[in-house]
C-alpha cells in the first residue's frame, strides 16, 4: 500500500516488480510515470531506466539527469530543464542529507538493471548537483548519487564485465581517479592559505586546506585532475565555489553569482597557472546556463 515515508520503504532490497503500478502499490516510488517522486522536504525516490541520454549508471555510483524537457517519443532533450518541483526537491536531498530510494527499470544497455520489470535497489545519498549542457544542447540538471553504506549486498554483484570509463578505476563500482599528490602540491604552493579569503587554518596536527576542482570531475563535466584545474581553498569557499555561489572572472576577480558584485581578487602564485578555459566553464554553468 502506498505511503509517503522517506528512507527505507519496508521492502527488501532486491525486490522485483513487474510494473510501475506494482512499485507504486508497494510504496517504493509514488508516481507511475515521473522518474522523481516526492517534493517536501525532499525527493523520496527516483527511477532510472535509460530514459535520459545523459544518465550514467555505474552501480554503486549514479549520475542522474533531472526531470523535464524530453520528447517522450524520440527520447531527445528538446527544452531546458527548470530548477523547480522534483528537480529542486532532489537538491534538497543533498542539502538536508536525506537519502533517496533508487528503483532500476529494465534497460538492455545497463548491466546493473534487471532483465525485465523493475527492482528496488536501496538507498542512495545525493552528494553532488550542478547544471550542465546535455548532449542535445539543452540545460539539464545533474545529480551525483552514491549508494548509502551499511546495506545488504546489491543485486548486481555477479555482473560479469564491469563498465569501463576513461579516467576511472573499474571494479563493480567505478570511482573517479584523483591524484593526492596534486592536491597536496596546490596546498603547498599556497602555504595552505585560501586563494579566495586568504584564510589559513592551523590545527594541532598541522595546517588544513582543501584542493578544489574548478571544472568538476566526473560525468558530464569531465574536468581534468590537473594542477591547472585546482585551487587551494578553505572549506567554506570550497563549498561556495562547488555550489555556484562564487565564480572567478576573466580578470581573476572573485564575484558573487547572486549579485554580480566583485568581492575581491583571487590570490595567485607565479608557479601555479590556472587554465582560463576551465574558469570560463565554471562561470558558464553557474551563470549563463543556469539563468537562461
Amino acid at each position: 500500500m502506498a505511503s509517503s515515508r522517506y528512507g527505507d520503504p519496508g521492502v527488501p532490497i532486491g525486490t522485483s516488480f513487474r510494473t510501475r503500478q506494482e512499485v507504486y502499490d508497494a510504496g517504493v516510488h509514488l508516481h507511475t510515470q515521473a522518474g522523481i517522486a516526492g517534493t517536501q522536504p525532499a525527493a523520496q525516490s527516483i527511477v532510472i531506466s535509460g530514459g535520459y541520454s545523459d544518465d550514467l549508471d555505474l552501480g554503486d555510483e549514479i549520475f542522474y539527469t533531472g526531470y523535464g524537457g524530453r520528447d517522450p517519443n524520440s527520447g531527445r532533450q528538446i527544452a531546458d530543464q527548470e530548477l523547480k518541483s522534483w528537480n529542486w526537491a532532489l537538491v534538497q536531498n543533498r542539502d538536508l542529507n536525506i537519502p533517496v530510494r533508487v528503483v532500476r527499470g529494465a534497460n538492455p544497455g545497463n548491466p546493473y538493471a534487471p532483465a525485465s520489470g523493475y527492482r528496488y535497489d536501496g538507498l542512495y545519498d545525493v552528494i553532488g548537483f550542478s547544471p550542465a549542457e546535455g548532449r542535445d544542447g539543452f540545460r539539464i540538471f545533474h545529480y551525483h548519487l552514491i549508494r548509502s553504506p551499511s546495506q545488504i549486498a546489491p543485486a548486481w554483484d555477479e555482473v560479469p564485465t564491469p563498465i569501463r570509463s576513461p579516467g576511472r578505476t573499474s571494479r563493480l563500482v567505478s570511482t573517479i581517479d584523483r591524484d593526492p599528490a596534486l592536491a597536496e602540491a596546490v596546498k603547498e604552493l599556497h602555504g595552505y592559505r585560501c586563494q579566495i579569503s586568504g584564510t589559513r587554518i592551523d590545527t594541532p596536527s598541522g595546517p588544513y586546506a582543501e584542493a578544489a576542482h574548478v571544472k568538476p570531475l566526473g560525468h558530464p563535466h569531465d574536468g581534468p585532475d590537473a594542477l591547472n584545474n585546482l585551487l587551494c581553498l578553505c572549506p567554506n569557499d570550497h563549498i561556495r565555489l562547488d555550489r555556484g555561489v562564487l565564480v572567478i572572472t576573466e580578470e581573476l576577480e572573485v564575484a558573487s553569482v547572486a549579485s554580480n558584485e566583485v568581492l575581491g581578487s583571487l590570490i595567485t602564485d607565479e608557479d601555479h597557472w590556472i587554465d582560463p578555459a576551465l574558469l570560463g566553464y565554471h562561470r558558464f554553468i553557474w551563470t549563463d546556463l543556469l539563468r537562461r
